[in-house]
């Protein structure tokens, strides 16, 4: 799932919901800063049956 999520951003196949900007803004988070954290980051845990 973590690079089907690395490759949307890398395309820039991303939608951004009113709510998570709304979200990013109230917390001072850039939209880079999110890639950043997609694109560089790594998962430290799964939850396989939420998706």
């Amino acid at each position: 799932m973590h690079k089907k999520i690395q490759k949307a951003f890398k395309s820039k196949n991303i939608v951004w919901r009113k709510h998570a900007l709304i979200r990013l803004l109230e917390r001072d988070i850039s939209r880079n800063d999110v890639f950043n954290a997609i694109y560089n980051g790594k998962i430290i845990e799964m939850y396989p049956d939420i998706l």
